[in-house]
């Protein structure tokens, strides 16, 4: 057997990256035509709060929360279409991971196909969630109002989706039988999943926090849909069908379990 075949999932992460690099570029494209809807509903927002700004002087936050609330109305079905586009490149992860043949273009349609509705239940949440929370912290002055339904939601809701991603492109269950899942799986191995979850969610934070130039904000959102979320969700694939193989592969999918691995 050639000893540069992965054994582990570690070493298979390092081995997809470095035969897989160049439709790991692919995907992160395909992935930043899917996000351009939401980046320029966000950027046309930022845009007029930069106006409003410049001519109240920073004191008309009623304007301010208004626009907000109006953008909303863009921001949450643009998050859905680029969770759609995820549901693509998740499904071709999953089957690089297992070895088995991609074609790219027929594969990415048909992981869209097959889970695009629990992707969009998913970004509706997601987006619906952090866009209040976001509101709560820029509006609300009550530091526990403002702070507490943020920890609640990053330590017991968002990492959640991660598993739940992971757990829609291989078993079949109804979304809320798949959410309970994957609450269940995280809570065994949150003390990796959080960090992994803080890892993707720390930058979109100090852009919702802090004042950051638009050119620096969007240029650096582009490089993350770009560059990171593929290397991410390879990342977060590995390490959930690994949970997955040693909870749940090992006895109830003995054919699944340590699937496209070479021991």
């Amino acid at each position: 057997m050639n000893s540069n075949l992965p054994v582990t999932r570690k070493s298979q992460f390092k081995h997809i990256i470095q035969f897989r690099w160049k439709f790991l570029f692919l995907m992160g494209g395909i992935l930043v035509l899917f996000a351009i809807p939401l980046l320029a509903s966000l950027f046309i927002k930022d845009l007029k709060a930069i106006s409003i700004v410049s001519v109240s002087e920073g004191h008309d936050v009623g304007a301010l929360f208004i626009n907000d609330l109006f953008y909303a109305v863009f921001i949450i079905p643009f998050s859905i279409v680029f969770f759609v586009g995820l549901s693509g490149v998740y499904y071709i992860i999953r089957k690089y991971i297992w070895a088995d043949g991609v074609i790219f273009k027929y594969d990415f349609f048909f992981g869209i196909k097959q889970n695009w509705k629990h992707f969009a239940i998913t970004g509706f949440l997601f987006s619906l969630i952090f866009y209040g929370l976001y509101l709560a912290t820029v509006y609300i002055e009550i530091p526990f109002l403002r702070y507490l339904p943020l920890a609640v939601c990053f330590i017991f809701i968002y990492p959640v989706f991660l598993v739940h991603m992971n757990l829609t492109v291989i078993y079949k269950n109804n979304y809320l039988a798949q959410f309970k899942n994957g609450f269940v799986l995280y809570v065994k191995r949150c003390f990796v999943y959080l960090p992994l979850f803080l890892l993707a969610i720390i930058i979109p934070c100090v852009f919702m926090i802090f004042s950051i130039p638009l050119i620096v904000k969007y240029v650096v959102l582009f490089a993350l849909i770009y560059l990171f979320i593929p290397l991410y969700v390879l990342l977060i694939s590995e390490y959930s069908i690994h949970v997955f193989d040693e909870n749940i592969n090992k006895i109830n999918h003995p054919d699944l379990y340590k699937k496209g691995l070479f021991e």
